[in-house]
């Protein structure tokens, strides 16, 4: 009976030892660190570093058919621009041809699991679904929509999105103990590499709205010089960008997927929707995703003078476009493609009568 006392006594000083002597210092690290001066400034440096060619993801992965109408090409070819201009790498994986019978047979095969996508949509949602597949050889991915545009300061904006999704991602991330216990040097190795933390499936960087939280505490504000000061957003805060967990945003502009969170997508993602967007906003509303939403957006399409016209929808003449313009982008990347200006310019008309709103260099 002593001898079994005494192995249980000595086995509880190994076990407690050990727990000292690792587990312990791993919390500490992982826990309470976080806010001391050393850890900051590393975090700092980490956050930063989302203001490289792929703005801090793996890949920039662009969603652009096989082939382009004619009176469509400005979509990619600006991109490319503006992507040169910007420094950004962005990646045009090279889609399959869809034709009407593929179209047709995504259709048919949704029909019965509720709202059907019309022709155009189908297209745009197997579009979507092949860049998943190639996201998901990536470990983040940040997909934009071939007609998207962002501000010619993109990599200094994304330094901030990345420190406010840590902040409102990273506390229920490490307190996740299957994380912590025997992980924490491959958790911290992962993070390093994680401008934005890990603890997310959907970054909507490009939306058409989204709905802000009524609980104040639920949203990450902080000032932002590159906004527009007149911006079309549920936010009403001038010069000020919020980011928050989201269930509500709509129209797939941009978004950011880790490895993990393609393949769930792809898993799970059917087409009995009206559109992606529609199911990607579902799926973050159900609480299937872990969305996070910036508002005002980086990213929104542009458009250019003149008819409406989209892959989609076709063309559309009874609205007509007065001028070229990105809603919610102040310096536009587009737009400033070929500029003889000696600093940053807004599109041409986007903001007369908004003095303040237009750059010394265009007045």
């Amino acid at each position: 009976m002593k001898s079994r006392r005494a192995l249980l006594a000595w086995a509880s000083v190994f076990l407690f030892t050990f727990l000292g002597l690792w587990l312990l210092p791993a919390l500490v690290r992982l826990l309470w660190l976080p806010n001391s001066t050393f850890v900051t400034s590393r975090r700092l440096e980490q956050h930063r570093r989302a203001g490289n060619a792929t703005l801090g993801f793996e890949a920039i992965l662009a969603v652009t058919p096989h082939s382009m109408p004619e009176r469509l090409r400005w979509r990619k070819d600006g991109m490319v621009d503006a992507a040169t201009l910007t420094g950004l790498e962005i990646q045009y994986p090279t889609q399959p041809q869809w034709t009407d019978a593929d179209e047709h047979a995504f259709v048919e095969h949704t029909r019965d699991g509720g709202d059907s996508p019309s022709d155009g949509a189908a297209k745009a949602w197997l579009g979507h679904l092949y860049t998943l597949r190639q996201a998901a050889n990536f470990s983040t991915a940040l997909i934009l929509e071939d007609d998207m545009d962002w501000d010619v300061a993109v990599k200094q904006q994304v330094v901030d999105v990345a420190k406010a999704i840590w902040t409102l991602s990273h506390p229920q991330y490490m307190l996740t103990l299957g994380r912590v216990v025997g992980q924490a040097a491959k958790l911290e190795a992962e993070l390093d590499d994680a401008p934005y933390g890990l603890a997310w499936d959907v970054l909507w960087l490009g939306h058409c709205g989204s709905a802000v939280p009524e609980d104040p505490d639920a949203i990450y504000r902080y000032n932002d010089s590159s906004l527009p000061p007149v911006t079309q957003s549920a936010v009403q805060e001038k010069g000020v960008r919020f980011v928050y967990q989201s269930g509500s945003p709509v129209c797939s502009f941009a978004y950011a997927v880790t490895r993990h969170s393609a393949e769930k997508i792809l898993r799970t993602a059917t087409g009995n929707s009206v559109a992606f967007d529609v199911w990607l906003h579902f799926a973050c509303e159900r609480g299937q995703l872990t969305c996070f939403a910036v508002n005002p957006e980086l990213f929104h399409q542009h458009e250019m003078a003149g008819a409406h016209d989209s892959l989609i929808n076709g063309l559309d003449s009874g609205n007509p476009i007065e001028f070229e313009k990105t809603n919610n982008i102040w310096h536009s990347a587009r737009c400033n493609v070929g500029s003889n200006a000696t600093g940053p310019i807004s599109c041409p008309a986007q903001y007369d009568g908004v003095d303040e709103a237009v750059p010394e260099a265009q007045r």
